[in-house]
């Protein structure tokens, strides 16, 4: 019996505000801590070198299933950064079982992305890169979309790299998305002019569940 323990912020249902997948009802499980510190974090807690703001409760396989009485039929594992959980491989394929799967992850963990993705357990990928650590094209190329969170000292890094991994040939069917930091006009006008530049690769992204005033 896997003994593993996991740290977990919190868990809820809600409905999925971003992305592809926006508007489907999931269940949220939200682990603590992550590898990287983005200063417009909407998770703060799970910043690193952040004292914790909130407690995470640490639940071992059997204990987390039992706390996932749900009729909704999608799992998200979220954060902070979900996959740097040891053991995280081995729940996803426990949870795999009963829920469709999925991550929504920076991207810096290659070796554990590359094995979700080549286990089958995994139904979506999302990659939402930071430019204080980019993912590798290994981690790239594991993705289902790929989100930028857009702020005007990035824009251009973001055009760039996109068009790139374009180049490359690592958007294979990627939807990838541009999301305003908070709901900043001047972000938002920067995602509108990148999808007006390259229309056949950019799709806006809003936070639609902070408009409905939701988790």
């Amino acid at each position: 019996m896997n003994r593993q323990k996991y740290n977990i912020t919190e868990i809820f249902e809600s409905i999925q505000g971003e992305g592809f997948y926006t508007g489907i009802p999931a269940i949220f499980i939200r682990f603590f801590g992550c590898d990287l510190s983005c200063q417009w974090c909407d998770s703060p807690d799970s910043k690193k070198g952040t004292k914790n703001l909130k407690p995470f409760k640490t639940y071992t396989i059997e204990a987390l299933c039992d706390q996932l009485e749900t009729r909704y039929r999608t799992a998200i594992l979220t954060g902070g950064e979900p996959l740097i959980q040891a053991g995280i491989v081995e729940l996803v394929c426990r949870l795999s079982s009963a829920y469709n799967i999925h991550i929504e992850t920076n991207g810096t963990q290659t070796g554990v992305l590359k094995r979700l993705r080549e286990d089958g357990h995994v139904r979506w990928i999302t990659i939402s890169p930071k430019f204080e650590q980019l993912p590798t094209d290994e981690a790239f190329f594991c993705a289902d979309e790929i989100k930028w969170i857009v702020t005007q000292d990035d824009v251009s890094r973001i055009l760039s790299k996109t068009l790139e991994l374009y180049d490359k040939g690592l958007l294979h069917g990627n939807q990838v998305f541009v999301q305003p930091q908070w709901f900043d006009p001047k972000s938002i006008e920067i995602c509108l002019g990148l999808i007006h530049i390259q229309p056949t690769i950019f799709r806006l992204s809003y936070q639609i569940h902070k408009i409905l005033n939701i988790r």
